[in-house]
C-alpha cells in the first residue's frame, strides 16, 4: 500500500511538472522604447530594450508625459 501511494505521487508530479514555469514566462516579455512626439508627430525614438515581468507592467502602466508641445510615450511590441 505504501509503494502504491509513493508511485501515485511520483506519477502526479510528472503529470503536472510541464505546467510549472518560471514567473517570467507567465508575464511575457516585450520590446519597448520611449518615443518623443512634437505636436502629435514622432520626432525622436529612444533605444529599444526588452522588458519582462514587473518591469514591463510598470512601463505599460505609465501615462504619457506632456511638456509643452512634446509628448513622451512608452511604446511596446
Amino acid at each position: 500500500m505504501m509503494k502504491w501511494n509513493v508511485f501515485c505521487r511520483i506519477l502526479l508530479f510528472f503529470a503536472f511538472a510541464p505546467l510549472l514555469t518560471a514567473c517570467e514566462g507567465l508575464d511575457g516579455c516585450m520590446i519597448c522604447q520611449l518615443n518623443q512626439y512634437e505636436d502629435g508627430v514622432l520626432s525622436s525614438q529612444g533605444p529599444e530594450s526588452e522588458y519582462c515581468g514587473p518591469e514591463l507592467a510598470i512601463i505599460r502602466a505609465k501615462p504619457d508625459e506632456v511638456d509643452g508641445v512634446y509628448t513622451y510615450r512608452w511604446e511596446c511590441r
